[in-house]
């Protein structure tokens, strides 16, 4: 069975990175350099040079992932609940 990607520009890229992984790292370089749960996972570098090549759809994520069901998003590694990401990523909206 084929992998399902999030359905909007840069979505295959997104589902790769993590929804909840690319809010926690944004939130870190643009809002609060001691926030470091997005480091919580084996290979954060790899996800962050991911991350710099899809630059363009960056607006495009946070917008769509302030909109998304908070039980989905709970599902990470970082220790953070969905809840956690939408109001990261509500913070992070006008910042984009």
């Amino acid at each position: 069975m084929p992998k399902s990607y999030f359905n909007f520009a840069g979505g295959k890229e997104l589902t790769g990175i993590g929804a909840s992984w690319f809010v926690s790292y944004m939130y870190y370089l643009k809002v609060d350099k001691a926030h470091l749960n997005w480091q919580n996972i084996s290979n954060p570098m790899t996800r962050a040079s991911k991350c710099a090549n899809n630059s363009r759809y960056h607006k495009v994520w946070i917008d769509k992932i302030a909109d998304m069901n908070p039980n989905r998003l709970k599902r990470n590694n970082l220790g953070l609940t969905g809840n956690d990401i939408i109001s990261m990523a509500n913070i992070l909206l006008p910042l984009m």
